[in-house]
């Protein structure tokens, strides 16, 4: 019924709805975790935070194990939460993050994103300059280089690594290192 609200383009009605159901089923991680979307959408990042933390304390927790290993073949691996519950706590947890940075709370927000990155085998562009820019605002400028040069790793051309790898090298107060960043990153686009 919440989905269906959303898709509606009705977020007041989803809200209730998901409250309601959660009056319902107030034991379910994947309720919570649609009623903190739904307030984070909703522009409040603090109600957000709250229920995130409910859904993620509810969330299945334990980690896949390789097979064959001692907790895979333990009683409780029947436990195990299954690869879609393991996205759905990811996306929790990115949630969450969004959040944390909404509020500024950015030492929380960057030990949250760096044991999200922790879990990931290859961890997207994407993420890393996200891990970068919370290392900004958290005042944590060598981290935020270490993710913009993992970035560029991946791809060396990569526009906004290169833009963000030159105001992190502003910050550390390396200005021939940010001119070369800019150059790098102009040359990718002349039309900046």
């Amino acid at each position: 019924m919440c989905r269906l609200f959303v898709q509606l383009v009705k977020p007041e009605q989803a809200l209730r709805a998901a409250e309601g159901a959660l009056n319902i089923y107030p034991g379910s991680y994947k309720l919570h975790a649609l009623l903190a979307e739904l307030q984070s959408d909703a522009g409040d990042p603090q109600a957000a935070l709250h229920t995130a933390s409910l859904a993620l304390a509810l969330a299945p927790t334990a980690s896949l194990a390789p097979t064959g290993s001692a907790i895979a073949d333990s009683p409780a691996s029947a436990d195990l939460p299954d690869s879609a519950d393991l996205t759905a706590v990811v996306g929790l947890r990115r949630l969450f993050v969004y959040n944390l940075e909404q509020v500024g709370a950015w030492e929380m927000a960057l030990q949250e994103r760096l044991a999200l990155l922790a879990g990931l085998t290859s961890p997207a562009i994407d993420e890393l300059l996200g891990l970068a820019r919370c290392a900004l605002h958290a005042a944590k400028p060598a981290q935020a280089l270490q993710a913009c040069r993992q970035a560029l790793e991946i791809d060396p051309e990569n526009e906004p690594a290169l833009g963000l790898s030159a105001q992190v090298a502003l910050d550390l107060g390396e200005p021939a290192a940010a001119i070369d960043y800019l150059h790098r990153a102009i040359c990718q686009s002349p039309h900046l």
